[in-house]
């Protein structure tokens, strides 16, 4: 339509509107994803019909059977062949034609409750009835085909007595088998009995063995989804949802500050109802006064294993192969990777959090002692093959060092050495101005600004990192408490070696007070999805947690899951009111086999027994191919998937196994057991009706 629009508008040079109203019932100007979502929807209710299909076909196969004296009666009165194949096919098309008025009729109602809703005009439509009308009289014709031909080939008199025979249910002679073995003679003539008819068997185990694959299959992504659901709040750990930047040693806190969100809006978050605890944070990047001790901590299982290991095991060896007397070789940036470590200052009661993963030491530390975070979540080392054949791990907890307490870690003075950058970089922009002009706000001048800046800051904080080392502007600290991971947050882009400090000692060693906070942490008892778009905030200069992006995903996932799980539920009720319906049918017609067998001494509990067996075996079989095709389709085509979506490897709903094998059990059983009991197992009655 837009296009049609544009090419009148270019041929007559006018301007015209679209009718929006008018696009979006024909799907246009409105995205895809709503054609999408209707074509899925009537794609779903076209599946119901086509159950709907099979249930009536299995009905009208019995009705007839049923009825076979009637059709003798009007053999016996004159009727023809062909005056028995239009009552045949009239009685077929009136169940199914007043079927589908009455679909019509509660569709087009439901059609209109919904408009009074959503305000939109609903109505009756002929053109999703046409290929229902197809489906269901389609079928019916090759239904109703195969029932006259029973008919219509009985003599009258046989036809009176009910004589009629299915050939194709002969009891065909077979060497004893597996169920024989197993549950003696009664088990052998079961087995004999449903497989007299394959062709009704191996679709009875196929439906059950494929209803149960998805079963599990679904139930297995189910199971990924929420191990990763409860896994998030434990990898996030107390604090959910934080705004944090760190006070770098070539910052000022002003500038950190500035790219937190505002403080009305730290303070509104703050004040919801759902938020149980709100918390400054303090975070410094400190400097170490012999970075070659603190590398030489590290675990060989660290350095190889994880990617930031790898990041630092590349520096050193990049370190020692430079020459430390060129400026221009790079290895300012190089050691710069090496020589930092963060800091977080806590207060009391977050120290008291990290009580659960103490591994060493105590959390009571004084004025010189610090608690070190000496393990957490790390991204595992891998390569481009890695990534493509999705091999890897998101996340992977490890240890970090070989560290104990009653150790020691030197940081140089970092307040100082943060003065003593500024004002130098201070005077190299004076400079650097002076020789190239002043910022003209062109691209060009701000990317070779950065450039010679960055380059100028690491090789000025390098020199005076070595200065303050050589002058002895150097605190030792000892290690007192060592955690296996920091309990509060947890950092997107991975945990790292890091210092904990009680808050007064934190603004002794960063030379800052409590007002330089670097950012906002926030604690919820939950988080409704109204408020979600409230929480996130989008700024590359500060560090947020991908906690709400995660939680969304998951959510939205989850929500999907019910709908597929409402239609799995469906079509397997509708499947398992199609198995009864057959069931119940079948031993009807069995009844005169039913009551030869108790003529020749089987009794009703053996009758029972063998009856429960046919649904014993066919059970046995089809839980055996859903939990085989089940656990394959996870395993080898969607344990990848799970990997890489959700972090989780597959774990074998075995709950859900045995719930299937429990619910398809008593559905073959019960569809077996429940019309035996109702019949009257009268063998004179029985005897006397048709059937082999």
């Amino acid at each position: 339509m837009k296009r049609i629009l544009t090419r009148m508008t270019e041929k007559y040079g006018v301007n015209g509107i679209l009718n929006r109203y008018l696009d979006s019932d024909y799907f246009q100007e409105t995205g895809d994803l709503v054609v999408v979502v209707f074509l899925f929807v009537l794609l779903i209710s076209y599946i119901f019909a086509l159950f709907g299909v099979g249930i009536l076909r299995n009905s009208i196969q019995m009705f007839t059977m049923e009825q076979i004296k009637d059709y003798g009666n009007l053999r016996c009165i004159g009727a023809t062949r062909k005056q028995l194949k239009s009552i045949v096919y009239m009685e077929g098309m009136l169940l199914e034609g007043f079927g589908i008025a009455i679909g019509i009729m509660l569709g087009t109602a439901f059609d209109k409750i919904m408009a009074i809703f959503i305000q939109m005009n609903m109505d009756f439509h002929l053109l999703p009835v046409i290929p229902i009308l197809i489906a269901f009289f389609g079928d019916l014709y090759f239904a109703t085909e195969e029932n006259c031909k029973v008919i219509v080939n009985l003599t009258p008199v046989s036809a009176v007595r009910g004589e009629y025979r299915i050939r194709k249910e002969k009891i065909r002679i077979r060497k004893k088998n597996i169920f024989g073995r197993l549950f003696g003679i009664e088990g052998d003539y079961a087995f004999k009995s449903i497989m007299r008819n394959p062709g009704r068997f191996y679709k009875t185990i196929w439906t059950l063995g494929i209803g149960i694959a998805c079963v599990i299959t679904f139930m297995g992504i189910y199971g990924a989804v929420y191990a990763n659901r409860r896994d998030l709040d434990e990898r996030t750990r107390y604090y959910q949802i934080y705004y944090e930047n760190t006070l770098d040693i070539d910052s000022t806190i002003d500038e950190v500050q500035s790219t937190l969100p505002s403080v009305e809006y730290m303070e509104e978050i703050a004040g919801w109802k759902e938020t149980v605890e709100a918390k400054k944070m303090y975070s410094a990047e400190m400097v170490l006064a012999d970075w070659e001790e603190v590398y030489g901590h590290y675990l060989d299982s660290f350095l190889q294993d994880t990617s930031e290991g790898d990041r630092k095991h590349k520096s050193y060896d990049m370190v020692n192969s430079l020459d430390k007397t060129d400026p221009d070789n790079g290895y300012a940036s190089w050691i710069s990777n090496l020589n930092r470590m963060i800091t977080y200052g806590y207060d009391q009661k977050d120290i008291e959090r990290l009580k659960d993963k103490l591994v060493e030491g105590t959390l009571d530390v004084d004025q010189n002692g610090v608690i070190l975070v000496n393990g957490g979540y790390a991204y595992p080392k891998s390569s481009d093959e890695d990534w493509l054949s999705y091999e890897i791990e998101f996340y992977s907890k490890c240890i970090y060092t070989d560290y104990h307490v009653g150790d020691t870690i030197s940081l140089v003075n970092t307040a100082r050495l943060r003065k003593l950058i500024r004002e130098h970089m201070d005077q190299y922009q004076k400079e650097y101005e002076k020789k190239n002009g002043k910022d003209d706000g062109s691209e060009m001048y701000n990317w070779k600004y950065e450039k010679y800046f960055n380059k100028e800051y690491r090789i000025a904080a390098q020199c005076y990192i070595e200065q303050l080392t050589a002058e002895g502007d150097i605190k030792t600290y000892t290690i007192e408490g060592i955690v296996s991971e920091n309990a509060n947050y947890f950092r997107d882009y991975g945990d790292e070696l890091a210092l904990i400090f009680p808050l007064e000692s934190y603004y002794d060693v960063t030379g800052t007070d409590e007002s330089m906070m670097t950012g906002m942490q926030y604690h919820f008892d939950h988080i409704p999805r109204s408020k979600y778009g409230e929480l996130m905030y989008s700024d590359s200069m500060c560090m947020t947690s991908d906690y709400l992006w995660q939680l969304s995903t998951i959510n939205s996932f989850l929500q999907s899951m019910y709908g597929v799980m409402a239609i799995v539920v469906f079509v397997l009720v509708m499947s398992s009111f199609n198995i009864i319906n057959t069931a119940a049918g079948n031993l009807f017609l069995r009844r005169k086999e039913l009551a030869q067998l108790r003529v020749i001494g089987v009794s009703k509990t053996q009758l029972i027994r063998i009856v429960l067996l046919e649904g014993v075996i066919t059970n046995m079989l089809a839980n055996g191919i859903g939990l085989l095709f089940g656990s394959v389709l996870n395993i080898l085509v969607l344990n990848r998937f799970y990997h890489l979506l959700f972090n989780q490897r597959f774990r074998f709903p075995v709950v859900t196994a045995v719930v299937c094998v429990l619910l398809s059990t008593c559905l073959l059983c019960g569809s077996l057991y429940f019309p035996l009991r109702r019949m009257t197992l009268n063998m004179a009655e029985d005897l006397a009706t048709g059937g082999e």
